[in-house]
């Protein structure tokens, strides 16, 4: 075996490890992986290699709350590169930097941009992301129909050998349901994904269809059940430090209990919404306690 073979070989052993542990959402020892793949890709003389392992480095670094400082790499990459696995990844990343600050418009872009590229490579589970993707950003706009168009393409096109993805797309096409009125099919999907993404001790995952899950039974009429649920999607999202799902939990929790005519504990969650995410509004605990929360709770804003 050639140096430059060993060094290609032991690159892909770094990805591998690092999409291993993606999909477990252990972000740090993701990041040490693709590190170690950038560190290779260099000693390669390829450029292409290079960007490639830049734009997975990037991909971690966004989760990780560095998004900002992640955009002129991929932008460069886009402008420059013939490549169109990287210049698929790389306005991948850069959909998500805008998703992460609420700029819907310039995610799409960027999303279809990444779609165009994905169709280019050909590969079914990087036409999949890609498509979940653009879902999400839909979805986050209010493009509710559009989104669920999305999920039920990623879907069809995921590969099965791909559990942790297909079940968060599950997931998320069963918002989708709650929200276009199909309560039953949502209850459905979410429970699977919850199931299936329990199944693979994928927790970092969890919270997002457990809520989810919440509002569906909110919406189904049955708070007894709902309220379990979102304790568990608040425990999650407090032990991982994840504040707007740590809100969104707090409004179902609140919800659920004020349903149940628990008024302690809903002016309680209501409370702990109000002095953690809106200080300066004394009056948001009295107000949710006196309309339907579930009108004014968007989980994917």
């Amino acid at each position: 075996m050639s140096r430059v073979e060993e060094i290609l070989d032991e690159f892909r052993g770094h990805v591998d490890e690092g999409a291993r542990e993606l999909r477990r959402g252990d972000l740090e020892s993701a990041l040490v992986c693709f590190e170690r793949a950038l560190d290779c890709a260099r000693s390669s003389d390829d450029p292409d290699l290079v960007d490639l392992a830049e734009c997975n480095r990037s991909a971690i670094l966004i989760e990780l709350g560095e998004e900002r400082d992640q955009l002129p790499t991929m932008r460069s990459i886009l402008l420059r590169s013939a490549d169109a696995q990287n210049c698929m990844v790389a306005a991948t990343n850069a959909a998500r930097v805008y998703d992460l600050v609420k700029d819907f418009k310039k995610a799409l872009f960027y999303a279809r941009v990444a779609s165009n590229h994905a169709d280019a490579v050909g590969d079914a589970s990087q036409r999949a992301s890609v498509a979940n993707l653009v879902g999400n950003l839909l979805i986050a706009d209010s493009a509710v129909d559009k989104a669920a168009l999305s999920y039920e393409q990623a879907l069809g096109m995921m590969p099965d050998n791909d559990p942790v993805w297909r079940a968060r797309a599950v997931g998320n096409l069963g918002y989708c349901r709650i929200l276009q009125g199909k309560v039953r099919e949502a209850l459905s999907l979410l429970q699977e994904s919850v199931a299936e993404l329990r199944s693979l001790a994928a927790r970092p995952y969890l919270i997002s269809p457990l809520l989810d899950l919440a509002f569906a039974l909110l919406e189904a009429d049955k708070p007894g059940q709902a309220r379990p649920v979102a304790e568990e999607g608040l425990a999650l999202a407090e032990e991982l430090e994840d504040l707007d799902a740590r809100k969104n939990a707090l409004y179902l929790l609140g919800e659920a209990a004020s349903l149940e005519g628990d008024i302690e504990t809903a002016r309680h969650c209501f409370g702990e919404l109000q002095q953690r995410f809106y200080p300066d509004k004394p009056f948001v605990s009295e107000f949710l306690l006196s309309v339907d929360v579930r009108k004014v709770v968007n989980l994917r804003a």
